[in-house]
């Protein structure tokens, strides 16, 4: 069931999807800012998919960059990216605003603007094999 006589209540304005700002600024300028990584989280896009299992990519960097003070997101490399610190260390999120199945294309061109190999990138995303709170690290692909 749709309730499209909703809008009509309260404006017509695209529906805020958490960490997936509508109205975030494009990065048009990078200035000397170079990350020493780059931690991708993987999803898809749109309210209908926001709290789903798919979606554990982009809630893992949501919470990254609010325990540790990132930016503001901005739109670049065909998604949201924020910048910050931890460590000392300089990381650049990135969650591609494409499906999951075409989220190279938004890691590729990161990976080549900011001249990066697969060790500078750190991708988290949802494994069906385990099961739910439980946490899987690997070195490649």
């Amino acid at each position: 069931m749709r309730i499209s006589w909703l809008g009509t209540l309260f404006g017509a304005k695209p529906a805020e999807v958490p960490g997936q700002p509508a109205s975030a600024p494009e990065a048009d300028d990078w200035g000397d800012y170079s990350p020493v990584q780059i931690w991708v989280g993987l999803g898809n896009p749109g309210a209908e998919h926001a709290m789903q299992r798919h979606n554990v990519g982009f809630m893992a960097v949501d919470a990254i960059a609010e325990l540790h003070d990132f930016e503001p997101a901005k739109k670049a490399f065909s998604g949201w990216t924020q910048q910050g610190r931890i460590g000392g260390q300089r990381i650049l999120l990135l969650k591609p605003a494409t499906f999951m199945n075409e989220s190279g294309r938004a890691v590729g061109e990161a990976m080549r603007f900011f001249k990066k190999g697969p060790e500078g990138v750190t991708a988290f995303y949802h494994e069906l094999d385990l099961a739910p709170f439980k946490v899987k690290v690997k070195v490649g692909g």
